[in-house]
């Protein structure tokens, strides 16, 4: 199998296509591929919250972003992109806003009270053991006594990406809270406020 950040759009398609037949209903069938003057990102459902309103929006992540993960060698980061995020963000659990500690992000001092972290207890956890990455992602259980989260950076390029609601930055587990199940542990003290 050739790496899907490596793919043409046509090729990447048919992965997706395929793969959604492997995995059943739970995952977005595939994203959504733009192209902006040569820049390429893919588009993921997932929620934001305005007011008192839940919609559906799409996140973005480049794929140049991607493409840095695989080059370096981060083989659990694309496996859990690929199996965790990309049919998961739909089904968070909780959002919070603004990490409690300082962080310029994408030109923006206010990088840390702008991000969004999404958080839910996704079934299992994957790895990628191939170092040229030529199988597929392997089934693990999830980590235990933890939470998948993900970073979203608000978009401050709207000119030029009108349709991506934020930037997918980062993802991970984290210890989940003792009192509330599908939070990370200590969500008072590390975010600013909880949105869902």
């Amino acid at each position: 199998m050739v790496h899907l950040y490596h793919l043409t759009n046509s090729a990447r398609k048919n992965y997706y296509q395929y793969n959604a037949g492997v995995r059943g209903s739970t995952i977005q069938e595939e994203p959504e591929i733009i192209n902006r003057e040569g820049e390429v990102a893919y588009l993921i459902d997932g929620f934001a919250i305005e007011g008192q309103n839940k919609k559906v929006v799409q996140f973005g992540i480049l794929q140049v972003d991607l493409s840095r993960r695989y080059d370096r060698g981060q083989n659990v980061a694309l496996a859990q992109f690929d199996r965790i995020v990309l049919p998961g963000l739909i089904l968070v659990e909780h959002i919070f806003r603004g990490l409690k500690r300082p962080l310029f992000k994408d030109g923006s001092p206010y990088g840390d009270s702008e991000g969004l972290i999404h958080t839910w207890r996704p079934l299992h956890d994957y790895e990628w053991p191939d170092k040229d990455k030529t199988g597929r992602p392997i089934e693990k259980g999830p980590v235990a006594s933890s939470v998948f989260a993900v970073i979203i950076n608000m978009n401050h390029h709207r000119e030029k990406w009108p349709e991506v609601y934020g930037w997918i930055d980062r993802w991970n587990w984290i210890y989940e809270d003792a009192y509330l199940p599908g939070a990370p542990m200590n969500w008072k003290t590390r975010y600013e406020e909880k949105l869902l």
